[in-house]
């Protein structure tokens, strides 16, 4: 109840009881001041007021430790945008979503001991992917919008790069790779997948052709440095 109401309540009473008793308007008039006086003397004081609200917390130092299987991130429409989570396998994951709802990102470890980041296109379909496998050799593929691996690059634990060019029917038509030995080869295929020529720079730097003959065997060609 507020203050205002109790006071009236107060006159009302003090008002009541000094007409039963047969005063005249100014003794009611004191009588009325009185009772006010002892309501305002009994309130607390602004001060004591203020001590007695509760109090916001702030936090200076933020938590060491947030502990929850998953965290959901969303936007002011209630949309899911962001996931960190645990997967059946056990492992953890983060995913990104656009505003449509599909997932654009994914990143984690696999159960074969393998780290992954997936970026994906609005249709849902993984068009680059970085791997870093069990042994620790990055690979970076890049895919079509049938998902087909167009691109594939490797850092073998040996040192040695490889690149490989794949079309749209799956044939690796061109690989490019150098060596731990310090030889630098060209390869290019047919539409079969059969070789048709290979161009190399020795580590001495001689550069050899290999082209097939008429009866599949590869004719050797060296140029001089």
């Amino acid at each position: 109840m507020s203050f205002k109401k109790i006071v009236v309540m107060l006159i009302g009473v003090v008002a009541l009881a000094a007409c039963s008793s047969g005063l005249n308007e100014s003794e009611i008039d004191a009588r009325i001041e009185s009772a006010i006086a002892t309501a305002i003397a009994g309130l607390p004081s602004p001060e004591d007021i203020v001590a007695a609200a509760p109090q916001p917390t702030i936090f200076n130092q933020p938590l060491s430790v947030v502990q929850a299987q998953s965290f959901n991130v969303i936007d002011a429409d209630g949309n899911l945008r962001a996931q960190i989570s645990i997967t059946e396998d056990g492992n953890g994951r983060m995913v990104l979503l656009d505003s449509n709802g599909a997932i654009r990102s994914a990143i984690g470890p696999t159960p074969d001991g393998s780290s992954f980041m997936d970026l994906t296109d609005s249709s849902g379909i993984t068009r680059a992917r970085l791997v870093v496998n069990a042994d620790g050799q990055p690979e970076v593929r890049l895919f079509d919008q049938q998902g087909g691996t167009r691109l594939g690059l490797s850092l073998l634990a040996s040192g040695a790069v490889t690149v490989s060019l794949t079309d749209d029917a799956g044939v690796i038509r061109a690989g490019f790779s150098l060596r731990d030995t310090g030889v630098v080869e060209l390869n290019l295929a047919d539409g079969s997948g059969i070789p048709k020529a290979l161009i190399q720079v020795t580590a001495d730097g001689t550069p050899i052709l290999l082209l097939p003959g008429a009866d599949g065997a590869p004719s050797e060609l060296q140029f001089s440095p």
